[in-house]
């Protein structure tokens, strides 16, 4: 009896590795739809292009946006600061 039970435990154990082991090596493809949506996201990254620009809201808050038209240092664009 303990030779049919350990017997059924190896097989078990060598089956969830099998398994593991496949469901690791399947690979994700990304359509060309999401490859360039990545690419569109990618753009602008490193600050190049984009300045400091100081801004004040309704309220009379400052803070300060990274855009194309900013007069200030080199920055992310898209980033702000308060």
């Amino acid at each position: 009896m303990k030779k049919i039970i350990l017997s059924v435990a190896v097989v078990a154990t060598a089956a969830i590795a099998g398994w593991n082991y496949q469901q690791n090596q399947q690979s994700v493809e990304l359509s060309d739809l999401a490859m360039e949506n990545v690419e569109a996201l990618a753009n602008g990254e490193g600050g190049t292009g984009c300045r400091w620009k100081r801004v004040q809201d309704e309220f009379g808050c400052t803070y300060h946006n990274c855009v194309s038209n900013g007069d200030g240092s080199s920055c992310t664009c898209g980033s702000t600061q308060g």
